[in-house]
């Protein structure tokens, strides 16, 4: 009976894990495309929201690391984990770059949670690569939030400190001016998505965050 039980468990979270992934039918049938016309061997796979998604720059600006770009939807840090055999593992990356939890916190979603999905994105898997979390920004039109979106940039990087496969990166401070205002100018006409001279201030950040993860024998 309790094998059957957890056969049972299983196929739900087999059917729960489908479904968070078919919730962005459109970027799933993009990534499929791309698989078949073929990726790079272990890439350094960037994956979560739009943030990641609209990043269109992405392979340019981590040159000569090799990358692959899983940015789908408005996805959730429970998403991201849901679907990492899918987005994530199947390509055997080097690195996993993550940004997620912003969607989560906007709607409604509990810091742990976040925190918790994150530590299980490493801990299910037996030699992870390293993984490194872009710290959530706080866009113009979610200004209200932004004690919640703090709180969980401090948990995510307290768990950091306790997980050797963690790495926390501050990429949301430089998108604030000297008196810790937003700035706006580094958004889109949305306030919701970074413009191009916001990715601009993320590039060396996640650059070297990259380097101090993959060094020695990775670094270009």
């Amino acid at each position: 009976m309790r094998i059957a039980a957890l056969a049972g468990l299983w196929c739900l979270l087999g059917m729960a894990a489908a479904m968070a992934c078919d919730r962005w039918p459109a970027d799933m049938a993009r990534f499929a495309e791309e698989d078949a016309a073929g990726v790079p061997d272990r890439p350094i796979v960037f994956v979560g929201s739009s943030s990641i998604r609209l990043w269109e720059s992405l392979a340019v600006d981590m040159a000569p690391w090799p990358v692959v770009n899983r940015g789908f939807g408005g996805g959730t840090m429970d998403e991201v984990l849901a679907c990492a055999d899918r987005l994530i593992y199947g390509y055997a990356p080097q690195a996993v770059v993550v940004y997620a939890g912003e969607n989560d916190l906007a709607d409604g979603g509990a810091i742990e949670g976040v925190v918790a999905a994150l530590d299980r994105l490493g801990a299910d898997t037996a030699g992870a690569p390293p993984v490194l979390f872009l710290a959530i920004k706080t866009a113009p039109v979610r200004a209200q939030l932004a004690e919640r979106f703090a709180a969980a940039n401090a948990a995510v990087s307290d768990l950091a400190a306790d997980r050797a496969w963690l790495a926390y990166v501050d990429t949301a401070s430089p998108l604030r001016d000297v008196e810790g205002g937003i700035r706006a100018d580094l958004y889109q006409a949305d306030g919701l998505h970074l413009n191009a001279d916001g990715y601009a201030l993320w590039i060396p950040i996640v650059r070297a965050a990259l380097r101090s993860a993959l060094e020695p024998a990775a670094a270009p």
